[in-house]
């Protein structure tokens, strides 16, 4: 499957066009999570983007997902309810606390930096 085969084969199932810049993120995401560039995997590449156009999570992180599910299903795991319970309760607070943050910029670093004794701005104490 060339190239342009695969981007109309994704468009169809995505129900959408996709620009040339999506289509080459789209293909580097999918090389990226270990998986080959076929019908079956394109097929459910869109389906988890189309899914996924209103989560905070970047297609990576679902394709991720999506494979841990994969193997744990092979596996035939069992997990109690208690369980279950527990981490869908934090699952909320981990997606948000994934989701938005952010590294300090070097101003706030050297704030920090000043306001934990670690740099002096005018006197220091030992003066």
């Amino acid at each position: 499957m060339n190239n342009n085969q695969a981007k109309v084969y994704f468009e169809i199932h995505y129900e959408s066009t996709v620009s040339d810049r999506t289509w080459y993120r789209i293909k580097r995401v999918i090389r990226e999570s270990g998986l080959e560039i076929n019908r079956e995997n394109l097929q459910l590449i869109a389906d988890l983007k189309r899914r996924n156009e209103y989560t905070k999570l970047s297609l990576g992180q679902v394709i991720y997902c999506y494979g841990q599910a994969q193997e744990l299903s092979k596996k035939r795991v069992t997990i109690k309810g208690d369980v279950v319970y527990r981490e869908l309760l934090l699952l909320p607070l981990l997606v948000q606390l994934l989701t938005s943050f952010k590294p300090l910029t070097p101003r706030q670093q050297q704030q920090r930096l000043i306001e934990q004794g670690y740099i002096c701005v005018n006197r220091c104490k030992d003066d």
